[in-house]
C-alpha cells in the first residue's frame, strides 16, 4: 500500500498502476462454462 501512495504522489495514473499489477499477477479471466 505505501508504494501505491508514493505512486499517486508522483502523479502516476490508475491505469499505470494497474498495468504493473497485470504484469506481476496476470489478468483474471473467469471460466464461464459448464462441465
Amino acid at each position: 500500500m505505501p508504494h501505491l501512495v508514493e505512486a499517486a504522489k508522483a502523479y502516476a495514473t490508475l491505469g499505470e498502476m494497474m498495468d504493473v499489477f497485470r504484469d506481476v499477477f496476470g489478468e483474471y479471466n473467469p471460466f464461464w462454462g459448464f462441465y
